[in-house]
């Protein structure tokens, strides 16, 4: 959207790339993940774009950790981050974009 005016329709076509990745840690750190993007498709034509990251945080395991040891038992309580279809991630361009037509 710009200025209240969506110039993209849901479901568009967008390219990204992760630029940050972290692996859920065996006891304590949580993983993360940091997407941008990086192109967008409008009636046909792949336009570049300059975005801010997404960063999304998997849930520490720290607490579900400290619960399942016990004697000798350690439980890796490792977690996967997980996007939902639906759920609504936000973008800032970070560079003018021209489209042309």
């Amino acid at each position: 959207m710009i200025n209240e005016e969506i110039i993209a329709p849901r479901g568009a076509d967008v390219t990204g790339r992760v630029v940050a990745v972290r692996r859920s840690g065996r006891l304590h750190k949580p993983g993360y993940l940091r997407i941008t993007l990086t192109s967008l498709t409008l009636q046909g034509q792949q336009i570049p774009v300059s975005t801010s990251s997404f960063f999304v945080q998997g849930a520490s395991p720290k607490k579900r950790n400290w619960a399942l040891i016990g004697g000798a038992t350690v439980a890796t309580g490792k977690k996967d981050i997980a996007i939902g279809v639906e759920r609504h991630l936000t973008f800032r361009l970070t560079q003018p974009i021209v489209i042309h037509g």
